[in-house]
């Protein structure tokens, strides 16, 4: 056994200095393992030489090979530039525009943006720089405690036109284009530690940081302080990291607030944004429709990235909004990566909301690592379906989507699918939402008060007879569906952990529905209900539309934890090409199939694998998880029943849920997990599972 040991803190628990939890490794990680989920407070988050290291400490001379954590360095610690701090914090030979706001000790009118005599609003220090011209980026270092509202660098303004790349790994699905030489915001390392805020408290890490701390805040208390920032038409190369946000958008009954949104009817390219702590951003608010985090409306961003934050009382929605659908040819959006987040809700008791509801020309998004808290143990959402607390909606017209590696927690609805909506790209332009991966991601419900439409994973079909579906593009593609731990073991149970019923009335479905080697546990609420409902709802008998999805693969799934008499599976109708195989299935559940509108139903596997010709090496029997009763659903060593029963499926999936390459050894394994390595989780309700012990057995 290695000793190898990881600490993970969850953010709760940093900031308000309860215990963290140990995690231990029963074998080496694979690079995907190494991708921890959530926000990770660092003291530098940097990469200033652009070579896809973070954070890495200078050499020798600092004016030489500065590594990356002498940017906005200035001030009387600085031992030879106290002015202007490391000129070339980049090194590469070109002294940057270095300007200096300080928003206690500042001044606009008599300061000249140096650390000696610094600018005293961020605002006023935008409107003084000039641009990349000059071959040198203009670079805004800020500390102090801003009340500014809807900052923004002036139209147009950027950094040089250039990028990096930075190679796929762990959960990345694509190789990203960072701004190499970007226009930059940053939090002001004054006392020249090279740790910076808000991680540089004085409180968090004395022994590499010290005890003076830098403070970088953006605090915004009043009804006026609706959002932080509005950033103005065609800003692009723009990096802004190290500071914290807080309280914007909490005070005001404006339903237009949040933390940031985009100049409509413009396009901005290669934004990063990274290292940011932001507190009661819409705290308490509910779900109007511009009550967004991140607002998206009319916009149209290119290779913009958003990792390492932590949202902390966030209420109201998260990313929302459509940049086009489809008119006038414009180029889609995208790609967009939201890696390594942290957001805990706080909603008011009308519900609160839906995590994410982008739709339109949207391509390439990828949600990774990150820890989505519906946190319901810290404010109490109406009985029912808590209006819209839906964590991911991939809507109509969207592509390439991503969601890899994320843990949801405590939530009515994990993941929809969905192909239309009435009055939203549904015209002729309208595309399928299509290419869609769902990997690796652990969905975990112990809320007991969810009513009905509670559920996992959703392909949405539309009403048979509404405006919906009644031109080609509107439509649910292709979906894969891998490697996830799905549960809900509330009194509320849910309708069904993974349904597809997607449909069009003006052409044939387009793709193919992959539901493979995923793990789900929990007991069904209603009659209809199932671990796999394909072709069918839970509200009687199907309505099918004109043409509905023929193509479904479902194969080395786990079924367990049912009520006496739940369904494993339930179809509306067998579809012409369904690979259904290998699957493990629950003892104490059924199977059910409709039939002329009757749901005919057979208690045993083998009357089900009669009925539809199918599933001849599925099997009933019950896998010995390390802990169901905590959401850890690793398979044991004493596991005879799922370990070594599944068929190969490297081509769809090569690696399980922890991101070990399958096979462990000999065949394959049923579920998500095909590991010897066993953890033990740490959950509890309405917060993360964090990883506690080590359990024997593996």
């Amino acid at each position: 056994m290695h000793g190898l040991f990881s600490l993970l803190l969850h953010p709760r628990n940093l900031l308000r200095g309860t215990c963290c939890w140990l995690l231990v490794l029963l074998l080496a990680p694979s690079a995907a393992q190494a991708q921890k989920r959530g926000y990770v407070g660092r003291a530098c988050g940097l990469d200033m030489n652009r070579n896809g290291i973070i954070g890495e400490p200078a050499g020798a001379d600092p004016l030489v090979e500065p590594g990356d954590c002498n940017v906005c360095d200035g001030g009387p610690s600085h031992p030879t530039h106290p002015a202007t701090g490391t000129p070339d914090p980049d090194g590469d030979g070109v002294d940057e525009d270095l300007i200096y706001v300080d928003a206690q000790a500042g001044n606009d009118s008599t300061g000249d943006g140096t650390a000696l005599a610094p600018y005293r609003t961020v605002g006023f220090a935008f409107s003084m720089a000039d641009g990349p011209a000059d071959g040198a980026e203009d670079i805004i270092c800020f500390r102090g405690n801003s009340q500014e509202i809807n900052l923004s660098p002036p139209p147009g303004f950027r950094g040089l036109e250039t990028t990096y790349e930075v190679e796929a790994t762990g959960s990345e699905e694509r190789s990203w284009l960072y701004p190499s030489h970007p226009a930059m915001l940053v939090g002001w390392d004054r006392d020249d530690d090279g740790c910076y805020p808000p991680y540089d408290d004085g409180q968090r890490d004395t022994a590499r940081c010290g005890t003076s701390g830098d403070l970088a805040r953006f605090h915004g208390p009043t009804a006026a302080a609706i959002r932080a920032f509005a950033i103005d038409p065609d800003v692009s190369y723009f990096e802004m990291a190290h500071f914290k946000v807080d309280d914007y958008g909490r005070a005001t009954s404006s339903t237009s607030s949040g933390f940031i949104k985009f100049a409509a009817s413009s396009t901005h390219e290669h934004l990063y944004l990274h290292d940011l702590e932001l507190f009661r951003i819409n705290g308490e608010r509910s779900h109007d429709s511009s009550v967004i985090a991140i607002d998206l409306f009319n916009t149209n961003l290119h290779w913009v990235s958003f990792e390492n934050l932590l949202f902390d009382e966030n209420g109201g929605w998260f990313v929302r909004g459509v940049p086009h659908q489809g008119e006038g040819g414009k180029a889609d959006a995208g790609p967009l990566r939201w890696q390594n987040i942290t957001r805990i809700m706080l909603g008011d008791h009308l519900g609160a909301t839906t995590s994410f509801k982008p739709w339109g020309y949207i391509t390439g998004v990828e949600v990774l690592d990150s820890i989505w808290d519906l946190n319901v143990d810290e404010w109490t959402p109406l009985p029912g379906t808590g209006n819209a607390t839906i964590t991911f909606v991939i809507q109509q017209c969207n592509q390439d989507w991503v969601l890899r590696n994320n843990e949801i927690i405590d939530y009515w609805g994990g993941i929809r699918v969905d192909g239309a909506s009435e009055g939203f790209c549904e015209n002729a332009d309208a595309r399928p939402t299509e290419n869609i991966v769902l990997d690796g991601n652990i969905l975990r419900n112990t809320y007991s008060e969810w009513d009905f439409g509670h559920f996992g994973i959703s392909i949405q079909g539309e009403d048979p007879g509404s405006n919906e579906g009644d031109v080609a593009g509107e439509v649910v593609g292709s979906v894969t569906i891998t490697n996830n731990f799905l549960s809900s073991v509330g009194a509320g149970a849910w309708e069904s952990c993974i349904s597809a019923y997607p449909g069009n009335d003006a052409a044939p479905v387009p793709g193919e529905i992959k539901i493979i080697n995923n793990t789900c546990f929990g007991p069904m609420r209603r009659d209809e209900g199932a671990g796999i409902l394909i072709g069918a709802t839970v509200d009687g008998a199907p309505q099918f539309q004109t043409f509905m999805q023929q193509r479904y693969e479902v194969k080395n799934n786990i079924i367990a934890g049912l009520a006496d008499n739940d369904h494993n599976m339930l179809l509306g109708y067998i579809p012409q090409i369904l690979r259904a195989n290998f699957n493990i299935y629950d003892q104490a559940g059924r199977y059910a199939l409709w039939i002329g509108g009757q749901l005919l139903g057979h208690g045993e596997l083998a009357g089900w694998q009669t009925e539809i010709g199918r599933e001849a090496s599925s099997a009933e029997c019950d896998p010995a998880f390390a802990n169901a009763s905590s959401g850890n659903f690793h398979l044991t060593g004493r596991d005879t029943c799922a370990r070594e029963s599944a068929q190969n499926q490297t081509a769809t999936t090569p690696r399980d849920i922890d991101g070990d390459p399958r096979p462990a050894s000999g065949r394959w394994d049923a579920g998500a997990d095909d590991s010897r390595r066993i953890f033990a989780d740490g959950f509890e309700a309405g917060n993360t599972a964090l990883w506690s012990q080590a359990s024997p057995g593996g």
